[in-house]
């Protein structure tokens, strides 16, 4: 093999010091001939750099030979790169079975927030054999911490239940996951079994949860202390509602909870109310809340964390101009009068 260039011009003879973008470099394009040669005939400046250690991107495709070989010379074997990836979700992406076994066995530390990420992944992927094997390692089953692709904090268990892996559901309950625990935008096991109308999972988490969350008097009661008004409660009662928008030009229905799955959003240490099922071509989280601490009708923009607010717009008025709104909603436009 040639001496190592680097954009055609700098020559690194065998023996000299190299940057660790070349050895990442080498581990993207999946050439672990290039990889070993690199490491056996040059020294790396770098391996644990805090935004792309060698060890996540040698996880892809990699083997304890070579795992065993990176950590003797320096890599941390539970370093995470800039968007918390670890090695072991970076293997999981890969389906590198072989080198997540390998990472365990070196002593990847599973009891930790990257042990939790890895487990709601397999979890969310349907991957049994790495739920079960990450739980023996000592995963978090309950772990809901933050990252890019799961923003809102979901558990292992809810992300099962969403990708519809009863299985999964309940080997995590076995093993002492909590069916209670909600995400920042109030979603939880049971809701995402509802969605998918799976009533055999439904029927399995709903006897883990409190028996209030399923009686509607208890349910009303529980909501109205919550703030939420009597007249919203009433009208959005135990069955789904729809609306139909025929003439509106970029929504042609949405559809409201009931009161049984209404969520608590978490925002900028504010707790809203979000009884939106679903606005047909759009995200419906946070579409239409009730805002507890102003006591009035708003919408959330979770993505671009932009709150709109529809101070003193009583419930029958405000569905009557459901129409205006949306579309104010979604285009930013001011409302002169409702």
């Amino acid at each position: 093999m040639r001496a190592l260039k680097e954009n055609d011009t700098d020559t690194y003879p065998p023996g000299s010091v190299i940057p660790f973008q070349l050895l990442n470099s080498a581990f993207e394009s999946e050439q672990l001939d290039k990889v070993m040669y690199i490491i056996d005939n040059y020294t790396i400046d770098h391996y644990n750099d805090k935004d792309d250690p060698v060890i996540v991107n040698a996880a892809r495709r990699g083997n304890k030979t070579l795992f065993e070989k990176l950590i003797k010379l320096g890599a941390d074997i539970n370093a995470m790169n800039h968007v918390k990836s670890s090695a072991v979700k970076s293997a999981l992406y890969s389906r590198n079975y072989e080198g997540i076994r390998a990472l365990l066995e070196l002593g990847f530390e599973m009891k930790s927030y990257s042990g939790g990420a890895a487990l709601r992944s397999a979890a969310w992927d349907g991957e049994f054999a790495m739920v079960r094997l990450f739980v023996d390692y000592g995963a978090d089953v309950n772990f809901s911490g933050k990252d890019q692709v799961f923003p809102y904090c979901p558990t292992p268990i809810q992300m099962a239940a969403s990708g519809n892996h009863f299985e999964i559901v309940k080997y995590l309950v076995e093993h002492g996951a909590d069916v209670t625990i909600k995400d920042k935008y109030g979603g939880r096991a049971f809701l995402e079994a509802k969605q998918l109308k799976n009533q055999e999972m439904m029927a399995y988490i709903k006897q883990f949860e409190p028996a209030i969350w399923h009686e509607a008097d208890k349910r009303a009661a529980e909501l109205k202390k919550m703030g939420l008004p009597s007249d919203i409660v009433k009208w959005l009662g135990t069955e789904s509602r729809r609306i139909d928008l025929p003439d509106n030009g970029s929504v042609e229905y949405i559809e409201f909870e009931t009161i049984f799955d209404v969520k608590e959003i978490h925002w900028q240490d504010r707790v809203f109310l979000d009884f939106t099922k679903e606005v047909e071509g759009f995200d419906s989280t946070g579409f239409i809340i009730w805002i507890p601490d102003q006591k009035c009708l708003g919408s959330l923009d979770v993505e671009h964390d932009e709150l709109v607010t529809f101070e003193g717009v009583k419930w029958q008025k405000f569905i009557k101009k459901l129409p205006i709104i949306i579309e104010h909603v979604l285009d930013g436009a001011p409302i002169d009068e409702l």
